[in-house]
């Protein structure tokens, strides 16, 4: 792989690491316009893991890491099934409370487990796969896949009002379906 591909590669991985380590901690939330366009979203992360899967082996990275790149992969690919069933809406609503409201008492709940886990795998995936690609990058390369990662997630993540829950940043039927939950 070329030093050009894997700087993005490890740039993307940062901004996906960090805007999922970010959506864990109720620091930002996710992008609410883009929830209707989830499973483009589950399709983009499972590419990814794939792409981890793929490029690295479990002699370089170890079983556990290779394991979650695996379990990681599979488990989005489940949510782009799940998002584009006849039933979506109802699909939607396992992701939006949890991942799209703002940080209160509720987020860290035994409701919410199977959200917390996963999304944790899935920083640890993002993360394990930007660190090993950023180690086989030489160091010009390592900084400019870095940099490139966190200017990246500060446009879009920090200088953007779609990170917001009011309700006339959503879609119609998000907005129907966010007073409903909440």
């Amino acid at each position: 792989m070329s030093n050009l591909l894997r700087t993005n590669l490890a740039a993307i991985e940062i901004y996906v690491c960090l805007t999922h380590f970010f959506v864990l901690m109720g620091i930002r939330n996710s992008p609410l316009c883009q929830l209707g366009h989830n499973s483009i979203y589950f399709m983009i992360d499972a590419l990814l893991t794939g792409l981890s899967v793929y490029q690295f082996k479990e002699s370089e990275v170890g079983f556990f890491i290779l394991t979650n790149w695996i379990f990681m992969f599979w488990m989005h690919l489940y949510y782009v099934y799940k998002m584009t069933t006849l039933n979506s809406i109802n699909n939607l609503n396992l992701v939006f409370p949890w991942s799209c409201t703002d940080f209160g008492d509720y987020r860290f709940s035994r409701k919410y487990w199977f959200e917390i886990f996963g999304t944790t795998l899935d920083v640890l995936s993002h993360g394990s796969s930007a660190w090993f690609n950023l180690k086989l990058l030489e160091s010009e390369y390592w900084f400019f896949a870095f940099l490139t990662g966190i200017l990246i997630t500060y446009s879009r993540v920090f200088a953007k009002t779609k990170f917001t829950t009011e309700q006339k940043m959503m879609p119609v039927f998000l907005g129907k379906l966010y007073r409903v939950l909440l």
